[in-house]
């Protein structure tokens, strides 16, 4: 089952609240008397009359998505209503937050609606709820900022649900989303600030934060909360403390790291927020706030749209080595021999690309006959799971491959799922096979069984084999007649250059070097190899 990533943003009149997928059948739900959609202006007319002393109503709809007179999944989502005062008074936060409310509404029930259909197709022998929750509460509603603070729960049948809080906060006034960027007075030293407040506060996740950092292909910055202030994807409020900013697991740790959080407190840093946004005494929110449960809303699974014809999920027979029947292996591999070998400090593969006039590997990328491009995003946005694949002109596409049950699971030998998310790193399309490198972020003890290469044969649809485990995580591997070229290596784990068969994925030879691979070159019979802290150059003989 997929794994979800539920991101808050806000853009023009229209807030999308969670990135959720999927769609109901409506008019089937409408035949069988059951409403997809909620009609909330006769529920806001009685509320509004209901609550006239109190400006902001939270109501909180719960969702059962039913098949066959079962519930299959649940769920819930948050409403947020202004008294008419309130409305008047703050006309344009009033849109913005009407907007939230059928984003929210919407979206939660196509969610709850695809979990309802994963449900039915869940075979396992035990009970696995599917739900899909999302509460807000208010932590401030004054003159300065008006602030919305989330918390979601997924869960999908996968290894573990998925949880976390985000933060929106408002310009009462013009309704306008305002970023941290926007309320940080001493901008410049904010990450440092962060930084030695985490220190203190979380003195033994430091060096897994520090590891577990990724800033994605285009960016070069080296701090995650650098990196967190430039993209303004801090949760944060400003209460009567100071700032109060709440990390989610896999925000910038490990799923067990879990939550984390820091105030950085007036006393300690006077200068951090601008005068303006700072507060005195705590926001009396309870006196301005009321909740209420509003109506269940009953739905039905969404209705599986039948695939385009390029369109393939990938099988996952199992997570250990695999070869399918049939598989032959080859009768000769080439071999390397090092000619060149200069150690460093750290090698800046960038730069090692434009001496040697190599273009430096990402997503989206084009070789002789194909252009490849990655897609479905699974916890962070390099972690693809999908694989797009057109001709040299980008007209048609060609193969539209998800591999998402080959990287997470479950596989069909033990139901095995992922203990950490495995995305594509890189693919390659050699005859009508095609050769795709698998791994994870993190240490080979999260997930073991991880950073291999698989072979798919494109015109059968079907697995050729899965490679060991710990043989693949460079940026990219080459073939050289039936011999793949792979790496891998990490923080104090072997670094090895692999020889694979290319048709049965088996280790045929394997070569120390002293830092993990980074990247692989072919110029004739030359192998450029770009690792940690070492540009290698090896003889190919075939």
């Amino acid at each position: 089952m997929k794994a979800r990533s539920i991101t808050i943003t806000l853009t023009g009149a229209l807030v999308a609240s969670m990135l959720l997928t999927g769609c109901g059948n409506q008019k089937e739900e409408k035949e069988q008397g059951l409403s997809f959609e909620t009609d909330i202006t006769e529920e806001t007319q009685k509320v509004e009359e209901a609550t006239t002393e109190t400006p902001i109503t939270i109501i909180n709809h719960g969702i059962e998505c039913m098949y066959d007179s079962k519930v299959v999944a649940t769920g819930n989502y948050p409403e947020i209503q202004f008294s008419q005062e309130y409305q008047d008074k703050y006309p344009r936060l009033w849109s913005k937050i009407a907007s939230l409310n059928m984003g929210w509404n919407e979206e939660t029930k196509e969610t709850v609606a695809e979990y309802g259909a994963w449900k039915l197709e869940d075979e396992r022998d035990y009970e696995v709820e599917y739900t899909s929750q999302l509460n807000v509460s208010i932590e401030r509603a004054d003159e300065k900022l008006f602030t919305i603070k989330t918390a979601f729960y997924d869960d999908a049948g996968g290894a573990h649900p998925n949880h976390g809080a985000t933060s929106l906060n408002f310009d009462p006034q013009t309704g306008n989303e305002i970023s941290i960027q926007d309320v940080i007075a001493d901008r410049e030293n904010f990450a440092a600030n962060v930084r030695t407040a985490m220190e203190k506060a979380n003195p033994d996740a430091m060096e897994e934060i520090d590891l577990y950092f990724y800033p994605g292909e285009d960016s070069t910055e080296t701090d995650p909360f650098q990196y967190k202030f430039d993209e303004d994807s801090y949760t944060w409020v400003i209460n009567e403390e100071g700032l109060y900013i709440e990390f989610s697991p896999y925000e910038i740790a490990s799923y067990a790291a879990g939550y984390m959080e820091v105030t950085l407190s007036y006393k300690d840093y006077p200068d951090l927020i601008k005068e303006e946004y700072r507060l005195t005494e705590k926001p009396d929110v309870e006196k301005m706030v009321v909740e209420k449960d509003g109506d269940t809303d009953t739905i039905i699974p969404t209705q599986e749209e039948e695939a385009p014809e390029q369109h393939a999920e990938i099988e996952n027979p199992t997570f250990d080595k695999y070869v399918a029947d049939g598989q032959t292996a080859a009768n000769k591999y080439v071999s390397l021999n090092v000619t060149k070998e200069d150690e460093s400090d750290w090698l800046d593969t960038e730069a090692w690309c434009a001496q040697h006039g190599f273009a430096q590997v990402g997503h989206d990328y084009k070789d002789d006959n194909y252009e490849y491009m990655f897609g479905n995003t699974v916890e962070y946005d390099y972690m693809y799971n999908s694989l797009y694949i057109y001709d040299i002109q980008a007209d048609d596409l060609l193969y539209d491959l998800d591999f998402y049950t080959l990287c997470n699971g479950p596989d069909e030998k033990e139901g095995y799922t992922s203990h950490s998310t495995e995305y594509l790193k890189y693919a390659k399309i050699v005859g009508d096979i095609l050769y795709a490198e698998v791994g994870h972020a993190g240490y080979a003890s999260e997930e073991p069984k991880s950073n291999y290469i698989v072979a798919y044969d494109l015109i059968e649809r079907k697995l050729l084999f899965r490679s060991e485990p710990m043989v693949a995580g460079a940026a990219n591997f080459q073939i050289v007649d039936d011999t793949i070229i792979c790496g891998y290596g990490f923080t104090e784990e072997p670094d090895y250059i692999y020889l694979l068969d290319r048709f049965t994925g088996d280790v045929v030879d394997q070569m120390p070097v002293n830092s993990a691979p980074a990247q692989f070159e072919i110029e004739g019979d030359t192998l450029y190899v770009a690792t940690y802290n070492t540009a290698y150059e090896f003889q190919i003989n075939k």
